[in-house]
């Protein structure tokens, strides 16, 4: 089975994203190899990382990809404090 360090608390975003990177590619080797059991810790590897994203890290990379929020989301985060304050009334 192939190793690499799990992922610090304290990473840097491109750290973390490297390490990310890594896991995949070391998945990706471990099914190549018909190691199943292998591949499927490293995609837990790398899905606990993709959970580490700081929130400043996801909202850079849905902008890259376009992945803006959508209208709806937006306007309920304009709308809510009046709807707060309309149903403590």
């Amino acid at each position: 089975m192939l190793t690499t360090n799990n992922a610090p608390a304290e990473m840097s975003d491109q750290e973390l994203e490297n390490h990310i990177k890594s896991c995949a590619a070391l998945l990706e080797q471990e099914m190549g190899d018909g190691n199943r059991t292998e591949a499927l810790e490293w995609m837990q590897k790398m899905n606990d990382a993709i959970r580490l994203r700081s929130p400043a890290q996801v909202a850079k990379m849905e902008a890259e990809r376009g992945l803006n929020t959508c209208f709806f989301h937006d306007q309920a985060g304009r709308d809510l404090p009046a709807m707060l304050k309309r149903q403590a009334a």
